[in-house]
């Protein structure tokens, strides 16, 4: 899998220093129980947007919306984006802010000279008591149903649910033949007791249990 972290601005990356891609890869690592050196990470460029001197705030908001749809079609899913770098023009900045902490991805402001990174605050919510994926230990999840929450890191499906809830995430199949690291999913279920292993991202057919 290759984790992604957006350069939301008018600074390629391919031009950014070696010293700051370093640290996005520590950003990145610093997410995990596990650093490792040779985890798969990608920085990925979305031009920040220009903004008309007359552009009201909804002006601004839908410019803004319109830039975020470049995600999804470079990265397809936000799973897997760790985090993002937005430099810009200020109202719009905050725009971006409001959608990428929505989507529970941290958001930095380049440090000027030094070739590092800063949090920017919060602005919607402080995601204190978000639930812990048991696969991959990140507190970047989001709830789908009642007691159940994915993983926006490894998109991993976790909770507690009733047996016929259960059925709608996992089937109670096996999956045929072999199955590619990136189409597998973690799943982690409290129903009656711990049902948890790996399914096929598509049919939800089980791999592996335990």
């Amino acid at each position: 899998m290759i984790y992604r972290f957006l350069n939301i601005s008018n600074h390629p990356s391919d031009k950014w220093p070696k010293e700051q891609v370093d640290e996005v890869r520590k950003i990145v690592n610093a997410m995990f129980d596990n650093p490792i050196a040779d985890r798969k990470i990608g920085i990925v460029d979305i031009p920040f947007p220009q903004i008309p001197p007359d552009a009201d705030t909804q002006a601004v908001t839908d410019i803004v919306t319109t830039a975020w749809e470049l995600v999804h079609d470079k990265c397809g899913t936000i799973i897997g984006v760790m985090g993002a770098m937005v430099q810009g023009e200020m109202t719009a900045v905050v725009a971006f802010l409001k959608i990428l902490q929505q989507c529970l991805i941290p958001a930095y402001a380049a440090t000027g000279e030094v070739a590092g990174f800063r949090a920017y605050p919060a602005l919607v919510g402080n995601g204190n008591g978000t639930p812990q994926c048991p696969g991959c230990n990140s507190t970047r999840t989001k709830p789908v149903r009642n007691q159940v929450h994915e993983c926006l890191v490894c998109g991993g499906i976790f909770g507690i649910c009733s047996p016929r809830e259960y059925r709608e995430y996992v089937s109670p199949e096996w999956h045929q033949g072999p199955c590619d690291l990136k189409d597998r999913q973690y799943f982690d279920f409290e129903i009656r007791d711990r049902s948890h292993g790996w399914m096929h991202r598509q049919t939800r057919k089980i791999v592996q249990i335990g």
